[in-house]
């Protein structure tokens, strides 16, 4: 009995230890989805659908520096490589026709210096970019 609490309180310990050790994909599920839901479709009006619309965001440079200053991403838990690689997968999984072939995925430093300055009003910073991404052109899906 007590060789098996001692190797389930084992147990708890490698899965707490390795679960900042996810993967993107993990990491989404662990600080991104609870919000974003699982498939990126967020939870309107509160919390925008990033499918599609984070592809064309990153086709100017105020959209691609919004994702990194987005509260949920510059307060994130995570640390800049790991968000780096986390904001790459959310690209490839839910914007894959809209991203530009020629994106240059997110490092840990630009992340570093992204989230740095989160930005204070979201819901007015998004506003903006629609605008700026109809301006230039791009469908901003809302």
């Amino acid at each position: 009995m007590k060789g098996s609490a001692l190797a389930g309180a084992a147990l708890a310990l490698t899965l707490a230890a390795t679960a900042g050790h996810a993967g993107p994909r993990g990491d989404y599920m662990l600080e991104c989805a609870g919000c974003h839901l699982q498939d990126g479709s967020g939870m309107a009006p509160k919390v925008p659908d990033m499918r599609g619309i984070i592809g064309r965001m990153v086709q100017l440079p105020e959209g691609r520096a919004y994702l990194g200053r987005v509260p949920g991403a510059a307060l994130s838990p995570l640390n800049d490589a790991d968000l780096a690689a986390v904001m790459n997968w959310s690209l490839k999984a839910f914007a894959p026709q809209s991203t530009p072939a020629d994106f240059e995925p997110y490092t840990a430093e630009e992340v570093a210096r992204l989230r740095s300055d989160p930005i204070q009003k979201p819901a007015k910073a998004r506003r903006e970019l629609l605008k700026a991404l109809a301006k230039a052109g791009i469908d901003g899906g809302g």
